[in-house]
């Protein structure tokens, strides 16, 4: 494996039946990246998303992960290797404390690398940097939706991951809301997580990536930095039309 890559997406193609919802798709992520893939309503982002984590099973093409091949393992063992995921609609398990949330993640995905780790310390430790350690013993079901997607989030955390993929963790929120979220990310990153970043809120995207990845109609149409994506008329016209 190429130094520094620890995300290798080669050739990946899905399809649904007829559709084909991915075509030979090819991108990589490397070590401690910001990373942003965007792209219009159903070009194919959550459906790679899906296939990199596992959720989903690829037709074609292979998948690499900190040198491991990936391709058909199953996702429990994705994440047991270091990748985590944030879903857009948080389901917490809400008769439990936003602390146990954080510890079964902890327990099942964080031990399997770092055994005698003190999950209730790991877990506050996460609480405190995403700014909800005052709601560690409360009920998650009375968490507000700002207070959910950080919790989303610190779920993800708890597993330890090398790769954070944020799956449109800002949608629905308010402009104060959205620069909270971005700046736990931006916290998470400098702790030397790779995170692949979803959005449709540009300005955060822009912000926070490094290096973006555009797909429209299953396709890989552009890639580079924000000013070079902004610029590149085969993004204008796949959000904008002709």
């Amino acid at each position: 494996m190429t130094a520094g890559i620890l995300l290798d997406v080669r050739g990946v193609s899905k399809r649904f039946g007829g559709f084909e919802a991915l075509t030979r798709v090819s991108l990589q992520v490397r070590e401690g990246e910001r990373f942003g893939l965007i792209g219009p309503n159903g070009s194919g982002k959550t459906t790679l998303i899906n296939c990199v984590s596992g959720a989903l099973g690829s037709d074609e093409g292979e998948i690499r992960f900190a040198g491991h091949d990936i391709t058909r393992l199953p996702a429990h063992q994705r994440t047991r290797l270091g990748i985590a995921r944030s879903f857009q609609i948080p389901k917490p398990f809400v008769s439990m404390t936003v602390l146990e949330n954080l510890c079964i993640p902890a327990e099942y995905a964080a031990h399997a690398r770092f055994p005698g780790a003190d999950v209730v310390a790991e877990a506050m430790e996460i609480l405190r940097l995403i700014g909800l350690e005052a709601k560690a013993h409360a009920p998650a079901a009375g968490l507000t939706q700002i207070e959910l997607r950080k919790l989303e989030l610190a779920r993800a955390m708890a597993a330890r991951p090398r790769l954070l993929i944020s799956d449109e963790s800002m949608a629905g929120l308010s402009s104060a809301e959205v620069d909270e979220i971005l700046a736990i990310l931006l916290a998470l990153n400098e702790r030397g997580i790779a995170i692949i970043m979803i959005e449709h809120i540009m300005r955060a995207v822009m912000r926070f990536s490094q290096r973006i990845v555009v797909l429209d109609a299953g396709a890989r149409i552009a890639e580079g930095g924000p000013d070079e994506i902004l610029n590149n008329p085969a993004v204008e016209k796949a959000y904008l039309g002709e």
